[in-house]
């Protein structure tokens, strides 16, 4: 039996320490993968420090397909930004992403990251990827990067996708799975 909350208050637990770590630019990167080999150089140069340094990703989910400017973009488990951040610029000004996590340690890194920034066309939510609040239909492309894994109730997470995705929307995941039973 799996204890769904023990689940989130321990991810919770976990990320709100790297997002400490993050922000005091001193934080222990132990069981984190470096954003430096996922990305391309000229996208992450203008992101803040902070901002690459609280990524947890495990791939680059702006590199999986095509962004259009104007398009609407939700960012499941959007840490301290840098996915978001990479998105807004590709969706340009008529555009619009919303970062969603559970932590709030890495929604306030997150916004502390939008006003270096600048970028206006970027909000972050405090929500669990299954529970979004974003209204039905509205989205275009939801990216998320390496955290859908983390969700106890992955059938949840989907069913909130085809919610909040419009008739043509698409995913954009780069995150990792299982190809055989645990032992």
């Amino acid at each position: 039996l799996v204890d769904k909350e023990l689940i989130i208050e321990n991810v919770r637990a976990r990320y709100g320490e790297l997002a400490r770590g993050a922000a005091d630019c001193c934080g222990d990167r132990d069981g984190f993968a470096s954003c430096s080999v996922v990305y391309d150089s000229n996208q992450i140069k203008d992101l803040p420090e902070e901002a690459l340094t609280a990524s947890a990703g495990c791939g680059n989910p702006n590199a999986i397909g095509e962004l259009k400017q104007g398009e609407t973009v939700v960012d499941f488990g959007s840490g301290g930004g840098i996915d978001c951040f990479i998105a807004a610029n590709m969706v340009g000004e008529t555009g619009r992403v919303i970062g969603v996590d559970m932590t709030p340690d890495m929604i306030n890194l997150a916004n502390e990251n939008k006003v270096k920034m600048g970028a206006e066309n970027v909000e972050f939510r405090l929500a669990q990827i299954d529970k979004t609040g974003i209204d039905t239909d509205s989205v275009d492309v939801i990216i998320s990067n390496c955290v859908i894994v983390l969700a106890p109730d992955k059938d949840a997470v989907f069913r909130e996708s085809v919610r909040i995705l419009n008739k043509g929307g698409r995913m954009h995941i780069s995150d990792v799975m299982l190809t055989s039973e645990l032992p």
